[in-house]
């Protein structure tokens, strides 16, 4: 019986293991897509060994003619920049032979043609930008570098992002946007928070108001073409400084900036035009005063300072949930951690917060390319005053759409600061209240004014194609999951029973 109880446990274990981490892997975030070998002497699969202790770089060859599902969503040509010969060339990702690795792009065609535009999620709000890469932004078909070439955006010129590649299971690898501008349009290539060969240029939809001035007096205009390194070690050391330092008070002008990891400002002083970063600096002091157009809102009691200084502490408290104007900031990094100050306005006088701790959300009162829309799960809903406060503000109804202005984490949920559009009307809704409604438009009355690019828009010329998607639904992880625990549980009830006899037979 003992024996028998143990092959039951090991067996329940064997199904739990892999329905765990099926469950858990979740969606791979990358679009594939159907492609062929024709390189008639077959593809060379590359992929990183380490069955002899050590990373080494093995190949086969996948014959011609074998069809492939690639994925080619990102350059992954700097994981060969060390190898011999293969360097600057272009990779597509796969899974071949129970191994994970690439291929060259020119050794395969893909099968699908072109792309129909409502496969994409359409941007509620497009913003301008303006080409930055020397060599222009290759144009495509599809989402997809596998996709034909359709051409090449010069540098220079001034684009509009109106959709990108999405999937209602994941965001895939928000690698691929469609560009329409005065010579066409396409897809292109582009990681708003990885690469630089886009340059945003500010509108009416963006909190920032193009200005910032200078507190410190060391700083340069930077060339970010530049890349100095050090003789000794090769590492990148920061861009050449091109400017004469800018004096302490000197107020400066930008219409547009990067969108990166590290945000970068194009200004001009003195004829020289450059650019500062926002969000780096170093030293003890901060560099300068970046002035924003948006809204505060106080998760706690905030301490006031008449500066951006811990030493100009007064005896004024915000109480928690207070909207404020959100008029600027300073952010700065030393060897003993960073500070980051907000200034705002508090009983009709600026004054400062201290924002270290992040207790404080920032929202737009504009909408623009990231908010997200919602809608009530049930017929209706209460918005609240706060969190903390039940006190109902507004009720809103199912056909009601709410956008998502700031979000706010308790222990025990989320909770999330909404207007409806087309009112006045927001407060705070739980988390568990909302569904997002993917792909929503404003209406026309809601929308900004923006500078006309194109004179037309539309689909890429092409049939439907049905792109090939890995992604298993939602629905059907609930459902295996729901039947592994039901045969969970029969299985445990059975080992109970089959227990309890034993132990009654030995009593007996």
């Amino acid at each position: 019986m003992k024996r028998f109880i143990s092959v039951v446990l090991a067996a329940v274990l064997c199904l739990c293991i892999p329905l765990a981490a099926f469950a858990d892997a979740g969606p791979p975030m990358m679009r594939q897509i159907n492609c062929i070998v024709t390189n008639p002497n077959g593809a060379t699969f590359y992929y990183r060994s380490f069955s002899s202790g050590e990373d080494t770089l093995e190949t086969m060859v996948i014959p011609y003619g074998t069809e492939l599902l690639i994925s080619a969503d990102f350059d992954y040509s700097d994981l060969f920049k060390d190898e011999e010969g293969l360097a600057g060339k272009s990779f597509g990702e796969l899974n071949y032979n129970n191994e994970w690795g690439y291929v060259l792009l020119s050794d395969i065609s893909s099968t699908e043609k072109s792309f129909p535009l409502e496969n994409a999620q359409k941007i509620t709000v497009p913003s301008t930008y303006i080409v930055t890469n020397k060599g222009g932004i290759k144009t495509y078909k599809g989402p997809s570098m596998l996709f034909e070439e359709t051409g090449t955006i010069p540098d220079g010129t001034k684009i509009r992002l109106t959709y990108r590649d999405y999937n209602e299971e994941g965001n895939y690898s928000e690698a691929f946007y469609y560009a329409e501008y005065s010579g066409g349009k396409g897809w292109i290539h582009y990681h708003p928070f990885l690469d630089m060969t886009l340059l945003r240029v500010l509108d009416e939809s963006n909190p920032l108001t193009g200005k910032l001035k200078v507190i410190g007096n060391d700083i340069h205009l930077l060339d970010l073409s530049s890349e100095p390194s050090d003789e000794e070690t090769g590492e990148h050391t920061g861009y050449k400084e091109i400017s004469d330092a800018i004096p302490v008070g000197t107020e400066l002008n930008f219409k547009c900036y990067y969108d990166t990891v590290n945000s970068y400002a194009l200004v001009n002083y003195k004829g020289v035009e450059g650019y500062v970063e926002f969000w780096t600096n170093h030293g003890d002091k901060p560099e300068f005063i970046v002035y924003v157009d948006e809204m505060l809102l106080t998760q706690k009691d905030c301490a006031v300072y008449s500066s951006h200084d811990e030493s100009s502490i007064t005896d004024a408290v915000i109480p928690a949930y207070t909207k404020l104007p959100y008029k600027g900031y300073v952010y700065y990094e030393n060897d003993y951690g960073s500070s980051d100050w907000i200034l705002t306005e508090y009983n009709n006088k600026e004054v400062w917060l201290n924002n270290s701790d992040y207790d404080i959300c920032t929202w737009s009162d504009k909408y623009n390319e990231d908010t997200t829309f919602s809608s009530v799960v049930s017929d209706s809903a209460e918005l609240v005053k706060a969190p903390s406060d039940p006190e109902t503000v507004c009720t809103v109804s199912k056909t009601d759409v709410l956008a998502k202005l700031a979000d706010f984490y308790s222990e025990e949920a989320v909770w999330y600061y909404c207007r409806v559009v087309g009112t006045d009307k927001e407060g705070w809704i739980n988390q568990d209240e909302l569904e997002q409604i993917p792909g929503y438009i404003l209406p026309a009355s809601e929308l900004p004014a923006v500078e006309d690019i194109t004179e037309e828009t539309g689909e890429i010329d092409g049939e439907e194609t049905e792109i090939a998607n890995p992604h298993i639904s939602v629905v059907t992880i609930i459902v295996i999951c729901a039947v592994a625990a039901v045969a969970i549980a029969l299985t445990a009830a059975v080992i109970i029973l089959l227990i309890r006899k034993n132990k009654g037979a030995e009593r007996k």
